[in-house]
């Protein structure tokens, strides 16, 4: 049997649910801490899984399963163990979770607590359920162990303080603890017990002869040989119904006392060589599970690697693609500072194209106002001649007014003239220049005359536009 996985959940000191991983670290395990930490815990819960039972026999501690630090109500109390055994020729893996006996609080205040009696349940290497009643999993838990549960304690596990009582006793001590041990009380009293009985003889014999027949009465049979239980009862029969005792009767009764002593002693010789063959046995069959255990490992590593290397065979096409892709993105890591100069060049070019698209879309909008503004340039132009002509014009005009104007100033200098010769008595000529310029008109002996000039329509355009352009 090796265990694989334990599992506690609201056990002894563990109240929350709590895995040991055995298959972690390698083969050998050191469970150190401090006194009440829990170490103990471990193997009762181990031995509580298996057997249902904790490891040290007669200690109390199966009252003490429960912990104190969780509520039952909410966190069921249960140790689980996954383990490996050897059957029909190979090891199979085997899952065994019980529940201890419990009193579970009520969940309604005044409800009565409910007492949970233990449960176990086996779970099969094919996942299935081991059918039977308790007493039926405990058995075959036996079958799959191998051991019984005391031998599972004595063979598998030393409870805790009884070890290092052994390493520090003396050789009396020692003896004691492995008669504790190995239950071997009864040879030892039958040995103490026959060595005091020969102790006794031999000083009735020398000191006390009167007193053999009392002696030889209390001398005992049971558990002896027949041969030797026969003759011993002679022998007593003899020394008792004799009248007077006899050394040769005293001999007789001390020899063969003697040689029940002896074989008894030779009895306990080969009891202990048979003890020592038999511890022998043990600890070859426990090397063989212990070298069975590494070469079915070496065994698990041969088949993992198989296992990896059909892997890798089957993954080889995808190996070599990843090789050439490899190559591949050693070449591209060569070349990329020029793959970087190509897409600098490309988004260049992108965003040329890009302008120039723009452009060519704006190049209609240009073209059409490059021809507005060439209509346009072409017709200030055209304004600019029309003003051109028309200020020569106006050049024109303003020339003939000041024409005009020095008539005008000759015609009042007439004007001044006749009202001279009016007052005496020469013929008054009346000139009147009209508002407009159309023209002069004068009066001369009551008769009036009217001179209109040739110009006179344009000294009317020209007196006009210079009205308009008087501030």
């Amino acid at each position: 049997m090796k265990p694989i996985l334990l599992t506690m959940q609201a056990f002894g000191s563990y109240g929350e649910k709590t895995e040991i991983d055995f298959q972690k670290g390698g083969d050998f395990f050191l469970i150190s801490g401090d006194t009440g930490s829990g170490k103990s815990t471990i193997f009762d819960a181990m031995m509580f899984a298996l057997y249902g039972e904790v490891s040290t026999n007669g200690s109390g501690k199966e009252n003490e399963l429960l912990s104190q630090f969780v509520d039952v109500r909410n966190d069921k109390p249960l140790v689980s163990l996954v383990f490996t055994a050897h059957q029909h020729g190979q090891e199979e893996t085997y899952k065994i979770t019980r529940t201890p006996r419990h009193i579970r609080p009520a969940k309604r205040t005044g409800a009565k607590q409910q007492e949970e009696g233990e449960t176990a349940e086996l779970l099969m290497p094919d996942g299935s359920q081991y059918p039977g009643k308790l007493s039926d999993t405990n058995r075959k838990i036996e079958e799959l162990v191998g051991l019984t549960a005391d031998q599972f304690r004595k063979v598998v596990m030393i409870a805790q303080g009884e070890f290092m009582d052994f390493l520090r006793a003396g050789s009396k001590e020692k003896t004691a603890l492995l008669r504790d041990l190995l239950k071997t009380d009864y040879y030892y009293q039958l040995s103490e017990r026959l060595k005091t009985l020969a102790k006794e003889k031999n000083t009735a014999a020398k000191t006390q002869r009167a007193n053999m027949s009392f002696f030889a009465g209390r001398a005992v049979t049971e558990g002896l040989p027949e041969e030797d239980a026969q003759a011993l009862e002679a022998v007593k029969g003899t020394v008792i119904t004799a009248k007077e005792l006899q050394p040769e009767q005293v001999d007789t009764l001390v020899d063969v006392l003697s040689g029940v002593c002896v074989r008894l002693q030779m009895q306990q010789g080969e009891l202990a060589k048979q003890q020592t063959a038999a511890q022998k046995d043990r600890d070859e069959c426990m090397k063989r599970i212990e070298a069975a255990q590494a070469l079915m490992q070496r065994f698990k590593e041969l088949e993992d690697a198989e296992k990896t290397l059909r892997e890798c065979a089957a993954q080889a096409d995808e190996i070599e693609k990843k090789r050439g892709l490899i190559g591949k993105i050693r070449d591209a890591w060569a070349i990329e500072p020029k793959y970087q100069r190509m897409k600098d060049a490309q988004k260049a070019l992108t965003d040329a194209q890009r302008e120039l698209a723009a452009k060519q879309q704006e190049l209609p909008q240009l073209k059409q106002t490059a021809e507005d503004a060439k209509a346009c340039y072409q017709q200030m132009e055209k304004t600019k001649d029309a003003a051109t002509t028309h200020c020569a014009e106006v050049e024109t005009k303003v020339e003939k007014a000041l024409k005009t104007f020095v008539a005008l100033e000759k015609a009042e200098k007439a004007l001044r003239q006749a009202q001279e010769n009016r007052g005496s008595g020469r013929p008054t000529v009346v000139i009147a220049v009209t508002t407009k310029g159309k023209g002069v008109s004068f009066m001369e002996n009551d008769i009036l005359w009217h001179y209109r000039t040739p110009q006179g329509e344009e000294y009317d355009a020209a007196l006009a536009e210079l009205e308009a352009q008087r501030p």
